[in-house]
């Protein structure tokens, strides 16, 4: 062998011994950035844990918000609630003094109305007194007016009892100069004079409402 072969087979020794360092360094590297990648890899996980946890809390802190939205709302409307409440509050306030002012002159109205009441009634009760005067008095009166009138009653009896004797009388006396007259003028027929008073007769038969007298001509 001569001293170039040498020389390469060295070189090749010399190589070889280089690449196989170079490939335990690059092995030992390959090891380092595995482990570096196995904890990067767990670095990822944890992180996308936290993540996870994150996001749910996220979405809780999400709900809460909606939540607190909501109750924001309710707490508005409770606001305005209370605001209309204190409003009427302050006008029920202002309807109850009406109320005792009005209360107030009420019993002031009623003590005088007692009063008046209570004098009234003494009127009244003078009044009282005076009608049962009156009427004890109206009776007396009417006791004397009741005999008055039955006295009075007692002689317009009497007058018309003579007023119906009279009437009797004088139907009798009429019936009487009736029969005369119709005597009379039965025996005068033939007299002209006779016949000019019947004539005149008749018309005042026709004229008079009393047609009583139609009894002269037969």
């Amino acid at each position: 062998m001569d001293s170039s072969s040498k020389w390469i087979a060295v070189l090749c020794v010399i190589l070889s011994m280089w690449l196989g360092m170079k490939m335990k360094t690059i092995d030992e590297k390959v090891e380092i950035l595995n482990g570096q990648l196995a904890a990067k890899a767990s670095d990822i996980n944890y992180l996308r844990k936290e993540a996870e946890k994150h996001q749910a809390e996220m979405q809780t802190m999400e709900r809460k918000v909606r939540e607190a939205e909501i109750l924001s709302n309710e707490i508005n409307s409770l606001r305005a609630s209370l605001e209309t409440l204190q409003s009427e509050m302050r006008m029920t306030e202002t309807k109850a003094l009406g109320t005792e002012r009005l209360l107030n002159e009420t019993k002031s109205l009623l003590r005088n109305s007692a009063e008046s009441c209570a004098t009234n009634i003494q009127l009244m009760r003078d009044m009282i007194e005076l009608v049962r005067d009156a009427t004890r008095n109206l009776h007396d009166a009417d006791q004397q007016h009741g005999e008055r009138i039955f006295a009075a009653e007692t002689r317009i009896h009497e007058v018309e009892e003579k007023a119906h004797e009279i009437r009797s009388a004088m139907g009798d006396l009429r019936n009487s100069l009736e029969e005369e007259l119709r005597k009379v003028l039965s025996s005068q027929r033939s007299n002209p004079a006779f016949q000019i008073c019947n004539v005149v007769v008749e018309w005042a038969v026709k004229l008079l409402p009393d047609r009583s007298l139609g009894g002269l001509l037969e």
